[in-house]
């Protein structure tokens, strides 16, 4: 029996975690908004080419990072322990289509990294 809500115990830490950094996410995601209007929103006025970007980097290394997607990299990384904590959640009511939810999910996650800086080399 004691094993048994030692066991509910670690996964309500998990449950505890993701709601965390389910706020972490959301609040990434308002500081991403709110970066973007306040830099003009203009996304004519963004360095076009990769050489651009890494110049602008080298000139102002915040505004340099932020255009080349730093935040939404690290907003990608805090919202998978949010997908554990559901898969948790989920996993005592259907178990298989929690995991295959859980499976989808990190592939999205993996596939949607760059694997090179974000350019717009081709417009």
């Amino acid at each position: 029996m004691s094993d048994l809500k030692q066991n509910e115990s670690q996964w309500k830490s998990i449950y505890v975690l993701g709601g965390i950094f389910a706020i972490l996410s959301l609040g990434s995601v308002v500081l991403d908004i709110f970066i973007g209007s306040s830099t003009g929103g203009n996304l004519s006025e963004l360095p076009q080419t990769a050489v651009e970007r890494f110049a602008q980097f080298q000139q102002n290394a915040w505004l340099g990072l932020y255009n080349l997607d730093l935040l939404n990299t690290v907003n990608q990384l805090i919202s998978v322990p949010v997908y554990f904590a559901l898969y948790t959640a989920l996993r005592k009511t259907n178990k298989p289509y929690a995991l295959l939810a859980l499976t989808i999910f990190l592939l999205g996650k993996l596939s949607s990294f760059p694997t090179t800086p974000p350019c717009r080399c081709w417009s």
